[in-house]
């Protein structure tokens, strides 16, 4: 879904289709408020997705040639914070409709949702399951590359402009999709990943065990009930984000902390290698964990065993087995949806070969006036591409409605996202600084610094592209 209107390579690999010359151009002229009113015509979460985003953008800028492209990635974030900084708001709807939809979940697809048919003039709910709304934003993402009182603050501005929420709802337990859908116009399905399993391996019932997914939720939601501290010696085995992630959190809760990785350490990206070095956090690479050990029920050690990889193919290495004493494990474990919140419903949707919801090029599924997106359908996927697919599908949900968007909410890039193991990573070259940390222990603050406003002109100015309102 696309208008075509793209000058810059840089704006055609933007998921949310930011106009990103114009904003440029405010920045390098010090109209800080004018290039929030830009950025927020397509992504309400400026200072979100300018920390988290992997910023396909600047691996497409025309100055990347030289291995230095514009931090466009970074400059969002600086707009987002002065926005945060000075009290602005998203804009208001121009009108009120008699329209309502509903939105399960909200997360990144069911905020980004919400903001786009709000601005429309439809009222909007959105049910979720959780104390807060946010999703991977709030649960999983630590405090430390993303802090709360930013995105927060960034989701109350959808309060100020009418997004209703109700939280503490769940799908299947508290409604049903029969429900939802007789309160409502029409309904979105945007419940994310929720669910994850645990490796089949002996011992993984213990007690001190569970993904890292699930460790990172039930930490943020105030919902672990095993006490991490400095006596805590804890193994986190994988390396995909929430691997990472995981780890690093519990360096900051005082926990000794081992990284067991099938692949060799030089796999891992440089700038993991040296986080991961900085924070004391220990790497045993090529190797995989075969037996969970516990007494009483309770986690106690693990048995491992050496790995060669040859052509990607991985295999033991004979009588290289080996142990590691731990108290707290979490593994590594692809998130998936969890159907079974749609109840009765689940047996009148239509599914694909491959077990996911299907829905078609416009989100719909094939109940009437029942749309679903995001994570929900596709699996995981980077925050910035949920929220893509929230814009896309209340577009869709407008037209269904019959309700024309304004010709510039039409503005979407033609991306195509394929599943990554992406990391909170700038592109090609590092433009911003981070905080010097003695010992990230008992340390939650932001570790990256954004750019002070001369910076930031500074930055913007290298811009070689032009374009005006």
């Amino acid at each position: 879904m696309s208008d075509g209107n793209f000058t810059y390579p840089c704006e055609r690999v933007c998921p949310l289709g930011i106009d990103i010359a114009v904003f440029m151009e405010f920045v390098k002229n010090g109209a800080f408020g004018e290039a929030f009113g830009k950025i927020v015509l397509d992504n309400p979460f400026p200072a979100v997705v300018g920390r988290v985003c992997p910023a396909p953008c600047e691996r497409e800028c025309a100055s990347a040639n030289n291995g230095n492209p514009v931090p466009i990635r970074h400059l969002e974030r600086f707009v987002g914070d002065h926005a945060y900084s000075h009290g602005l708001l998203l804009p208001a709807p121009e009108n009120e409709l008699e329209i309502s939809v509903g939105i399960v979940g909200a997360g990144a697809t069911g905020l980004s949702a919400a903001y786009f048919l709000r601005r429309m003039g439809i009222q909007t709910t959105i049910y979720d399951s959780m104390p807060r709304p946010g999703g991977t934003m709030a649960y999983l993402i630590p405090s430390f590359l993303l802090p709360r009182d930013v995105l927060f603050y960034e989701i109350m501005r959808l309060e100020k402009i009418g997004v209703r929420f109700e939280d503490r709802v769940c799908l299947g337990k508290d409604f049903s999709l029969a429900e939802i859908r007789g309160k409502h116009d029409a309904v979105l399905l945007a419940a994310g990943c929720s669910k994850t399993e645990l490796p089949k391996i002996p011992g993984r019932k213990s007690a001190g065990v569970m993904t890292a997914a699930d460790f990172l939720r039930k930490y943020h939601s105030a919902a672990l009930d095993i006490k991490i501290s400095g006596a805590t010696e804890s193994v986190v085995v994988g390396e995909d984000r929430w691997a990472i992630f995981a780890a690093r959190l519990l360096r900051r809760l005082g926990a000794g902390v081992k990284i067991v990785i099938k692949n060799s350490a030089q796999s891992l990206p440089p700038q993991i290698r040296k986080v991961l070095a900085d924070e004391q956090i220990e790497i045993i690479d090529s190797a995989a964990v075969t037996t969970i050990f516990s007494q009483g029920g309770k986690v106690v050690g693990l048995r491992c065993v050496k790995m060669s990889s040859t052509e990607g193919a991985f295999s033991s290495v004979p009588d290289s087995g080996f142990e590691i004493e731990c108290d707290f494990v979490c593994f590594s474990a692809r998130r998936q949806p969890d159907y079974s919140i749609l109840g009765e419903a689940k047996d009148l949707l239509k599914f694909t070969p491959s077990g996911k919801l299907d829905v078609d090029s416009n989100f719909s599924t094939n109940i009437y006036g029942i749309f679903a997106a995001g994570e929900f359908v596709f699996g995981e996927m980077p925050v910035v591409y949920s929220m893509a697919q929230g814009k896309a599908a209340a577009i869709s949900i407008a037209q269904f409605l019959d309700i024309s968007p304004p010709a510039g909410m039409t503005r979407l890039a033609p991306f195509q996202y394929k599943s990554q193991n992406y990391t909170l990573s700038p592109a090609p070259q590092e433009t911003i600084l981070y905080r010097q940390i003695q010992s990230c222990v008992g340390d939650f603050g932001e570790i990256a610094l954004g750019f002070d406003e001369a910076t930031a002109v500074e930055q913007a100015r290298r811009c070689a592209c032009t374009k005006k309102e």
